[in-house]
Order: structure tokens, then C-alpha cells, then sequence
């Protein structure tokens, strides 16, 4: 099993997007770069078949479709229509996953569902299947509410106050904690293909700086990641915990190449880091991650949560599975191989195109988000390039001013023209044109359109200068709205 190599975007399209966003233009760019027509929406309503998480951000940039001319597939996020609602509901409710998991005879931890004010039942559970235990809420994602390695009755006593005053959740997961290495896995139909040892936020020390200071440094490091820009390394409740159980503080100085784990929740949203050890998963542990993902009624995607032995590599517990799991930390880890599960996804929704040549233009997903806040559309289409003899050109334009109307102008005559390519401002009278050349009919009618007085800026030539190779071609394609 292998995957296609990770594409080198362009850095203006990574930075146009973040969180999940990101998960979604992966999928999105790779079966738009094989031919697809893609499609984004303004509303989930809109999209058949697709269950969205309740929020009150914007869906515009995660909800999309892809279309051969004969199937479509609509997507939220990671996560395509082949995954049903009622996968997904018996997912985000880890008790009823859990039960799914026993019938199936997946390994799992042993566990007891309990509300939060069962304090004095909590913590005689807990006591039955031993310390350390793990509470965490039976709905909920990204971390929010685990503790782990919990080792007495007054830390659960402690974390239950903390659940009361600070978390929404109220109906809680006891479970047995068990060491080992702790992978997410991606799998999807059959195969296993990525998996990733999350290990929790830590600093290494340099035997001057505060844990404080090292804790700044690494989340400036982490900003350098396309999916950890935006997770940086939270001073939270856990932290403190976490610190105060070391004996340390934020002040503390740590010896030089002394290595601390500042918190013991491995999720990467709050500082956690991804490191892609495939090649080390046994078949035994492979097989027990498709088999608890198809335990859902079927299910044919998803993220698995698993602990390895550390005493044995063929034995694992599964903990949950993640029915919208993010991608980018597969594709983009903090060390090891990258997997390309973008390709993986469009491989199984699409695999009449595996193996397609792809083209290497890009669109801008900000021209798309614009058009769908308007009030004039519900969804945005976007137009595949049509460059003839891969011939690409470089115009130089000078006028007295160049004003930012007549830039909007020159690209809307390309939104409706069919012409590929973008504009390049260099200075206040000069800008770069980059074009696909297309019908030379239509290539006319715009060099015309864009050389009219268009208020303040008059245009005094527009010259072409050079030709480029089309696999170098970087640019964003111009969007066709369907009104």
C-alpha cells in the first residue's frame, strides 16, 4: 500500500485556509487537479445526503461536491456522503460505539457511562477496575473534556468539580487507562493507510530558557506547519495539572536536552504533535482497525483511535472512531513520511480517475467564499482551465494609475470570458498579466475589455513578454458562478 506524493501548493493557497478548512480544499484541489467539476455551497441544506457538526461558523469553504459527469459525491469537510447519518450519530456518542465495538469483538478498555453528579459512583468504578482511569465525555471531539492517567479518588473528585463548573458535557466515560503508544489511523474501505503516534505538548530544555520561554519557541515553530499554524500549545487547566503533578512551574528552567511532557493529552489542537509511524503498525493492529471501523453498520471512513502494547506490537485497544477525522496531520506530520490521503479519499470515491494526469492550476477558495456571501447565489462552480498547446504568457501592463476598480475589472472580464490566469500588481502603474491562452476569439475580446479607460487609470500598453512552461503555471483559476 502506497499513496501519491504530497503536491507542492503554493504557500497563498495554504495560508488562505485553516482547521478544517484545510481538510476540505485537500480533497477538494486533488479531484479538481484530476478533471472534476467541483462545487462548493452556501448552505448544508443544500447538499443531499451529508450530516454537518452544529456550529455557527461559516460551512462555505466545507461543504463542496465533486462530479465525474455521471456520479456525484458531496463532502463535509474529510468525511463523504458514503458515510451515513446513522454512522455518523452512533460515532459521535462513544457509548454507542463502544457497544458496537463489543458486539464486533474489537479489544477494547473496560468502561461504565455515568452523569456527572454520580460523583460518589464515579469514583467507586474507578476504584473496581483500578487506577489510573480515564474520564471523558461521551459526546464531544478535539479533546475537549479527556483526562487521562487520572491516579486517586481526589483527582476525580477534582476533574468531576472542574466538569461541573467549566465543561458542557454532563454524561461522562469511566474508563480504564492503558499505557502504550497512542495512533490515530485513517482508514478507509479496506485499508489502513496512515498512522500517526500522537504524543502530548512538550519542551525540551536548553538549560536556559523558562518552560514558558520554550513553550513560546515551539508554538513559533509550529506556525510554520500548514495544519498546526493556527494550534498552538494552550496554557490551559490540563497544563497547570500537569505541571503542578512535576513539581514544576511555567518559571522553572529545565537542564539541557532534558525532555518534559507538559501535558498528558495527546490531541494536537491544544499542543499535542503527529509523527507518522506506518511502517511500524503490525497486520494484526491493521486489521483490528478496519474491522472496529466496519463494526459501525459498514462504515467506510474514518479516523481510529488505538493503543499499541508496549509489551506486545500485534495487541491494541481501540478507544473510538472519529467519523469527520482530520487529514492534515497525516499529510502534514510533525516528523516522518507524509501520506497523501487527499488521493487516497478521491482514489475511492473516484477510482476510474486514479492514475489521471493532473493539471497544476489552482483557485483562490477567498473568490469563492466572496461570491457565496452575496445574496445572488447558493453555490459556486468551479471552472476547469482549457489552455490550448499548454502555452502560457506573460503580459506587462502600464497605465498612468493602476486603481483597484480596474484591477476587480480585469478580473471579472476573465470570470466571464473563460480566460485563465490572474493579475499581478508590481507597483502603483505597472502589473503582471500570467495567462492560459485560450480561443483566440475570446483571448481578443478581453486584451480590448482590459485596455478601455476604466475610470482614473488609463492603460498605455500592454505588452507580451515571455512565455512560461504550463507545469510551472501556479495561478488561480477564475470561478464560474452559476446564478
Amino acid at each position: 500500500m502506497s499513496t501519491e506524493p504530497i503536491p507542492k501548493y503554493p504557500q497563498r493557497m495554504l495560508d488562505s485556509v485553516s482547521g478544517f478548512e484545510l481538510d476540505a480544499l485537500l480533497i477538494a484541489m486533488e479531484g479538481y487537479r484530476r478533471g472534476l467539476t467541483l462545487k462548493y455551497y452556501k448552505e448544508a441544506s443544500n447538499v443531499p445526503n451529508i450530516v454537518v457538526h452544529k456550529s455557527k461558523k461559516s460551512l462555505r469553504k466545507l461543504v463542496f461536491s465533486l462530479s465525474d459527469g455521471e456520479k456525484t459525491h458531496f463532502f463535509y469537510r474529510s468525511r463523504g456522503d458514503k458515510v451515513t447519518e446513522s454512522m455518523f450519530n452512533i460515532c459521535h456518542d462513544k457509548k454507542k460505539t463502544i457497544d458496537k465495538f463489543k458486539a464486533a469483538g474489537v479489544s477494547i478498555a473496560e468502561s461504565e457511562e455515568f452523569h456527572v453528579n454520580e460523583v460518589d459512583d464515579i469514583r467507586t468504578y474507578a476504584e473496581k477496575i483500578g487506577y489510573p482511569v480515564v474520564i471523558k465525555p461521551t459526546e464531544g471531539t478535539m479533546g475537549k473534556g479527556v483526562f487521562t492517567n487520572i491516579m486517586s479518588s481526589d483527582e476525580v473528585d477534582e476533574i468531576i468539580q472542574h466538569y461541573k463548573k467549566n465543561i458542557v458535557y454532563k454524561r461522562v466515560l469511566v474508563e480504564k487507562h492503558y499505557f502504550g503508544k497512542e495512533y490515530r489511523m485513517h482508514t478507509i474501505g479496506d485499508t489502513m493507510f496512515s498512522a500517526v503516534n500522537r504524543i502530548p505538548a512538550n519542551v525540551t530544555g536548553d538549560g536556559l530558557s523558562t518552560i514558558s520561554e520554550l513553550i513560546d519557541a515551539k508554538n513559533k515553530e509550529r506556525k510554520k506547519n500548514p495544519y498546526l499554524k493556527k494550534k498552538p500549545i494552550k496554557r490551559d487547566y490540563e497544563m497547570k495539572r500537569r505541571l503542578k503533578e512535576l513539581n514544576l512551574s511555567e518559571d522553572s528552567v529545565l537542564p539541557k536536552g532534558e525532555q518534559v511532557f507538559i501535558k498528558n493529552l495527546t490531541n494536537l489542537s491544544s499542543g499535542g504533535e503527529g509523527i507518522d509511524e506506518t511502517h511500524l503498525i503490525s497486520d494484526e493492529v491493521k486489521e483490528m482497525a478496519v474491522r472496529a471501523l466496519k463494526s459501525v453498520d459498514g462504515m467506510v471512513q474514518g479516523g481510529v483511535d488505538v493503543i499499541i502494547s508496549p509489551d506486545d506490537p500485534t495487541k491494541c485497544i481501540v478507544l473510538e472512531i472519529n467519523a469527520t477525522a482530520e487529514m492534515p496531520f497525516h499529510m502534514y506530520p510533525t516528523e516522518g513520511a507524509p501520506v497523501n490521503l487527499a488521493a487516497a479519499v478521491i482514489d475511492f470515491y473516484f477510482p476510474e480517475t486514479k492514475g489521471a494526469k493532473k493539471h497544476n492550476f489552482y483557485f483562490d477558495i477567498n473568490d469563492i467564499d466572496q461570491a457565496l456571501k452575496s445574496s445572488v447565489v447558493d453555490d459556486v462552480t468551479i471552472g476547469q482551465p482549457t489552455v490550448e498547446n499548454d502555452r502560457v504568457w506573460v503580459y506587462e501592463v502600464h497605465a498612468n494609475v493602476l486603481t483597484p476598480g480596474y484591477l476587480e475589472r480585469v478580473r471579472l472580464a476573465a470570470v466571464k470570458l473563460g480566460v485563465t490566469g490572474y493579475i499581478k500588481k508590481v507597483d502603483n502603474k505597472n502589473a503582471l498579466l500570467i495567462l492560459g491562452l485560450n480561443e483566440a476569439s475570446k483571448l481578443d475580446t478581453f486584451m480590448k475589455r482590459i485596455q478601455q479607460k476604466y475610470m482614473k487609470t488609463v492603460v498605455q500598453s500592454v505588452e507580451k513578454t515571455k512565455e512560461l512552461d504550463l507545469d510551472t503555471f501556479m495561478t488561480r483559476s477564475f470561478i464560474v458562478v452559476n446564478e
